[in-house]
């Protein structure tokens, strides 16, 4: 068997250890209309016999690194059923990014589609351009679409992929399971740059990509059929990120790209700041828990955290506080509460953020699996992360033009 022919059938066994594995919790949800900026909710999920992170992390369209984030006691190679896993499907529309179209967070390796003429979004996980081969910023736009496409590796990827692995790719692959592109790919305006699906599951949620955006199979195919030529794409690399439900303020953080990471510093009070001042114009906030900030900052579970209460502007104004004491009260903000729509009114009590609700901790109330919906905010995956998507874990026991891909 030729070089090639090995390099093809990995790519093979990995799209055939994931048959019939699709998510189980549906991506699309009805946003808030009371500007309101949090959806989905928090649940668990009880390990099954024969799962690792990569089955579980599909089975609820998360990506492999935003499961393990929402995790960080689990060790991927000594999964057991005893183990009871928190699933990350409660999330925060990204800031100061429009409303329509599709946007994508590179720091949450997520892709969220505002359905028009609807109140719903759709989102779904994505791998990402690995380090030097950046998927780029900016707003863009879908020129093309195409069932069953041929990939046309660039020179640099064909070049990479040898000095790599010794494999020589050719000039076009013909579509079929061996293809990386999937059974669809949209094109963007950069056209070397596609959003498509893989045959190689394992690598959505990583920096996996030479600059493409990778789909779960199931899940380009709805955004396939939702989407038209001239859906604006906006790509934005948002690691923090702030947003409001239910007149609490919550937080979340993403670990950032490596490549950004000297632009993030121990001291949040600039990045706060901005994103306070871009998030609540038309509001005000106190009784700010600044010991949870950055708890939230340092853990990057990837998850929304209560950090202050937000007081609408019809009500007396409050003043901006760092008084950590505020954790003393005995009124507590339920993290079942982070999607409610339910405004407060004056007649209610001011309410304080509650210190056992911390990062890294279980959540007090949970949904059961099969009630919950899917969302997931992603998390970014280490600097070593490499184009192979093959991560070491362990299955549970009962102990056209050229372009990137």
């Amino acid at each position: 068997m030729t070089r090639i022919n090995k390099y093809i059938k990995s790519w093979l066994l990995s799209s055939v250890l994931f048959v019939g594995l699709s998510s189980a919790f549906a991506a699309t949800y009805t946003l808030p209309t009371n500007g309101d900026s949090l959806i989905g909710q928090p649940t668990t999920a009880r390990v099954k016999n024969g799962d690792t992170v990569s089955s579980v992390a599909r089975r609820y369209d998360l990506g492999f690194y935003e499961l393990l984030d929402a995790n960080p006691t689990i060790e991927p190679t000594k999964l057991k059923t005893s183990h009871t896993l928190v699933i990350p499907s409660r999330f925060i529309l990204p800031n100061d990014a429009p409303r329509e179209g599709i946007v994508i967070n590179l720091a949450e390796l997520r892709l969220y589609y505002f359905i028009p003429n609807t109140q719903q979004v759709f989102t779904a996980p994505v791998g990402i351009g690995r380090q030097d081969w950046d998927t780029p910023l900016g707003t863009l736009s879908i020129i093309e679409k195409r069932k069953n496409p041929t990939w046309h590796p660039t020179p640099a990827v064909r070049e990479d992929v040898q000095k790599r692995t010794g494999v020589v790719l050719p000039k076009v692959m013909a579509a079929g399971p061996t293809n990386p592109l999937g059974n669809y790919m949209i094109r963007l305006s950069k056209p070397t740059y596609l959003i498509h699906g893989t045959n190689d599951p394992l690598g959505v949620g990583r920096r996996i990509t030479a600059g493409c955006l990778r789909m779960y199979p199931e899940d380009i195919e709805a955004l396939y059929s939702m989407v038209g030529v001239g859906t604006p794409v906006t790509i934005v690399n948002q690691p923090y990120k702030v947003g409001i439900a239910n007149n609490k303020l919550y937080f979340e953080a993403h670990q950032p790209l490596v490549e950004t990471r000297s632009d993030y510093t121990d001291e949040l009070t600039p990045v706060w700041n901005h994103l306070l001042q871009s998030t609540l114009s038309n509001a005000n906030y106190n009784y700010v828990n600044w010991d949870r900030i950055k708890q939230v900052a340092i853990s990057h579970e990837g998850m929304p955290f209560a950090v202050a209460v937000v007081t609408p502007p019809q009500l007396a104004k409050a003043n901006v506080t760092s008084d950590t004491t505020a954790t003393q009260t005995t009124e507590t903000v339920a993290i079942s509460d982070a999607t409610s729509s339910q405004p407060a009114t004056s007649s209610q009590p001011a309410e304080t953020i509650a210190a056992s609700e911390t990062p890294s901790s279980q959540p007090t109330e949970t949904i059961a699996a099969s009630d919950a919906t899917s969302s997931q905010p992603a998390e970014t995956v280490a600097a070593s992360e490499t184009l192979s998507s093959q991560a070491t874990e362990t299955v549970a026991t009962s102990t056209s033009t050229t372009e990137t891909s």
